[in-house]
């Protein structure tokens, strides 16, 4: 990655940086901020290839309506990696993921932004942790970092200070939707999407 962005988010899965971010996504593109979106764990495993091409599409459909710059990394998600789902869940970076954890911190080297938006990890997916602390340890980059939707609900707590916060709007809603199954089964109510907010966490 040699192009230097105003905004790079981190997005652990094909749809965390929209309903994380959407609404912050929207006006940034709005003010003509240049945005990159790099989704880190993208590969489903050989059992689930209809279900990786369906999420892959449905995201692709979504980036190119807000007419942002995105690449899938092609890590194997921890739902598909991970069998034991206290370490799916654990808040912690496993043993098990050193090598993959290697791999995601030579491409985060590469990255140029003024902003780097990486996930806080408010659910303890291992995904989220690892991506939230990698970019914490190897990134040159100004790092924020946002609150993970929908896990936020169900999780409350002390994440740092608040850097900025924003309204869901019926846009983002409209944007959200848009990730079809993945929409209905994490999110259920629209509520869970109403609130956005980026942190300073140290």
């Amino acid at each position: 990655m040699n192009k230097k962005y105003d905004v790079v988010v981190l997005s652990p899965h094909l749809d965390d940086a929209v309903f994380s971010l959407g609404q912050h996504l929207i006006e940034w593109i709005e003010q003509g901020k240049k945005i990159k979106i790099i989704n880190i764990f993208t590969k489903f495993g050989n059992i689930e290839i209809d279900l990786e091409k369906y999420r892959k599409e449905k995201d692709k459909k979504v980036m190119d309506y807000l007419k942002v710059k995105w690449e899938n990394w092609n890590f194997t998600d921890g739902g598909f990696r991970l069998s034991d789902k206290k370490m799916l869940f654990g808040g912690k970076i496993i043993k098990e993921d050193d090598n993959l954890k290697k791999n995601i911190e030579k491409r985060l080297k590469k990255i140029k932004a003024d902003l780097v938006l990486a996930p806080r990890g408010v659910g303890g997916h291992v995904d989220h942790i690892l991506v939230r602390e990698m970019a914490r340890k190897i990134m040159d980059s100004k790092i924020e970092y946002y609150i993970d939707l929908p896990y936020l609900w169900s999780n409350f707590g002390w994440y740092g200070k608040i850097k900025s916060f924003k309204l869901g709007s019926r846009r983002k809603n409209k944007l959200a939707r848009e990730y079809g199954k993945e929409y209905e089964k994490v999110v259920r109510r629209w509520w869970k999407l109403f609130g956005e907010m980026i942190v300073d966490y140290s």
